[in-house]
C-alpha cells in the first residue's frame, strides 16, 4: 500500500485519505501550497535497501529542496515508499524538486544495485493540504513505521522527521515550527500516542485501511 498499514482515529484523515483518490486534487502548485507528496515502488518493490540508500536520498533531498525554495515539514522514508510534508515558499512548481529528486536517486539506485528500469511505480503524488491538517498529518505519516510493524515504537526508526520532532534529535531539514506552533516535544510525543491502544482494539482503523487500498 501506498500509506502502508497505518490508521488513525480523526476525521481529518479520513478526510483527506478519500482526496487521494480524487485527481481534481492533484498537482495544484501556487505560492503557499501545503502538499501531501508520495510514491511508492514499481510492483511494491523495494526503493530502500540499506543505510546508504535513506542518506542518499536525504541529501538529495535537502539539496532540491534548497534549490528550488520547497520547505520540508516532515517527512517518512519507508522500504518500498516514502512521504514527504511540503510548502511551496516561491511560485516556482513543486513538480521540478520532485522530477529531479527522484529521476536522480532512481539512476543512482539502478547503478548501486545493478538494475534496469523504473525505479517507482509511476510519478509521484501530490495532494493539497491545508494548514489546519498538518498536525493530524504528521501524526499519520510518522506512525508509518510503527503501525507496518517494522519497529516496536516510533524512536527506533532512524528515517523519518519523528525523531526531530521529539527532540532526540537536532535535525535540519524541516521546518517543524510550521507544524509544532508552540507545543513542546513531549506534548507532541504525547499527542502521537494519544489513543494508540484504544485505535488498535476499535474498528476505526479498518475504515482507513479500506480507503487507503482505494488509493493504490
Amino acid at each position: 500500500m501506498i500509506c502502508s498499514e497505518l490508521f488513525c482515529d480523526c476525521k481529518i484523515v479520513r478526510n483527506f485519505l478519500k482526496n487521494m483518490a480524487d485527481n481534481t486534487k492533484y498537482k495544484e502548485y501556487f505560492l503557499g501550497a501545503y502538499h501531501h507528496v508520495y510514491n511508492r515502488g514499481v510492483n511494491k518493490g523495494l526503493i530502500f535497501k540499506d543505510q546508504q540508500d535513506y542518506i542518499i536520498f536525504i541529501k538529495r533531498l535537502r539539496f532540491y529542496k534548497i534549490k528550488y525554495k520547497i520547505d520540508i515539514l516532515f517527512y517518512c522514508l519507508m522500504p518500498n515508499h516514502f512521504h514527504l510534508a511540503t510548502k511551496q515558499l516561491t511560485e516556482q512548481s513543486l513538480s521540478k524538486m520532485m522530477q529531479f529528486l527522484t529521476n536522480g536517486y532512481a539512476m543512482y539506485f539502478n547503478r548501486r544495485h545493478k538494475r534496469a528500469g523504473h525505479l517507482f511505480e509511476s510519478k509521484f503524488k501530490a495532494i493539497l493540504a491545508n494548514e489546519d491538517e498538518l498536525l493530524e498529518l504528521s501524526r499519520y505519516i510518522h506512525l508509518n513505521p510503527l503501525m507496518a510493524k517494522i519497529v516496536n515504537k516510533s524512536e527506533n526508526w532512524s528515517w523519518s522527521s519523528y525523531l526531530d520532532y521529539v527532540g532526540l534529535r537536532n535535525g535540519t531539514l524541516c521546518n517543524k515550527k510550521e507544524v509544532l506552533q508552540n507545543m513542546s516535544p513531549l506534548e507532541y510525543k504525547n499527542f502521537i500516542y494519544e489513543d494508540i491502544e484504544r485505535m488498535r482494539e476499535t474498528k476505526e482503523y479498518e475504515k482507513i485501511l479500506r480507503l487507503v487500498e482505494e488509493c493504490e
